[in-house]
């Protein structure tokens, strides 16, 4: 924004270029003086400064405290007083709509899919562009199969914010729900390049791969999911799978062996640890695996 002294120079300037011609065209004093007078009283009451907020921020941008400086300056212009109102109601709007989106995030929290989505729901009646009350609709609806509404709601958090990576993430584990894998990985694709260091998205498009069958790429994403987080049991249970797919079963029991030490209490490991030790002929080490396995479903 320019400063007052920065607003004198150009007032300067457009006197003295205003004299010449006035003086050159002597019918153009009259019109010329007003205007000066109310450049001048622009000036003075500072009213050009809060023009120039106004057209960079937007009037619907002034937030309460602009509109009450403006109010100081010019008491009677009651346009002022309804810009404060306006926003007064719209810092209002937005934190009912920050609200009732925590409170999705309770439900959400707490399985309750369904009050989840309602409170969302309001939170972006009262607020159109809450990109991430969008996000966690589309994941509310993923809870509960509800795969193609899911995706109709991560359209939207995209539509509003762009370079969020879990949104790109929660709409290709929708179509890969819906066996559309293809689609998944470009999401996820664009997911990594938004955020490079991201397991879940290494994850997601591994286990991608893996349901394409391209197990060689889908262990290549896991390594870098277990070089991100190389205490994450799951990130070497699914590496494992893969490894067990191509038929490789001593680097798959490596992978189960690991993802044991790390969750000791996982029945999933020591089950499939067991049918890798059968396909490699150990017998007795597959029937331990899978006595522990069934030993800890028991127990939950």
């Amino acid at each position: 924004m320019e400063s007052k002294p920065a607003l004198s120079v150009i007032v300067i300037l457009v006197g003295a270029l205003g004299f010449l011609a006035c003086a050159l065209t002597p019918w153009l004093w009259w019109p010329f003086l007003l205007s000066i007078a109310f450049l001048g009283y622009e000036l003075l009451t500072g009213r050009i400064d809060l023009a120039l907020k106004g057209i960079h921020q937007g009037v619907d941008q002034l937030t309460p405290t602009d509109s009450t400086k403006a109010i100081e300056l010019e008491p009677k212009n009651a346009e002022n007083y309804t810009s404060r109102g306006a926003a007064y109601q719209e810092s209002h709007r937005n934190e009912l709509a920050i609200s009732y989106f925590n409170r999705g995030v309770v439900h959400y929290q707490l399985e309750q899919y369904e009050k989840a989505i309602t409170a969302c729901t309001i939170a972006i009646e009262l607020d159109p562009k809450y990109a991430t009350a969008s996000r966690l609709k589309g994941e509310c609806h993923y809870q509960l199969e509800q795969y193609e509404t899911a995706i109709t709601d991560y359209n939207q958090a995209i539509k509003l914010d762009p370079i969020d990576a879990p949104t790109y993430i929660g709409r290709g584990k929708a179509y890969a729900e819906l066996e559309q894998y293809e689609t998944a990985m470009i999401d996820y694709n664009k997911a990594i390049e938004l955020d490079p260091k991201g397991v879940i998205a290494y994850m997601t498009r591994g286990r991608a791969y893996a349901n394409l069958e391209q197990y060689e790429k889908a262990i290549t994403d896991y390594n870098q999911a277990i070089d991100l987080h190389p205490k994450d049991a799951t990130a070497y249970i699914s590496r494992g799978k893969a490894y067990a797919n191509l038929e490789h079963y001593e680097k798959a029991i490596t992978d189960y062996n690991q993802a044991i030490d790390l969750h000791p209490e996982e029945p999933e490991a020591y089950f499939l640890r067991g049918n890798a030790f059968l396909k490699f002929g150990k017998m007795e080490e597959a029937d331990e695996s899978w006595v522990m396995a069934e030993m800890l479903e028991g127990e939950d």
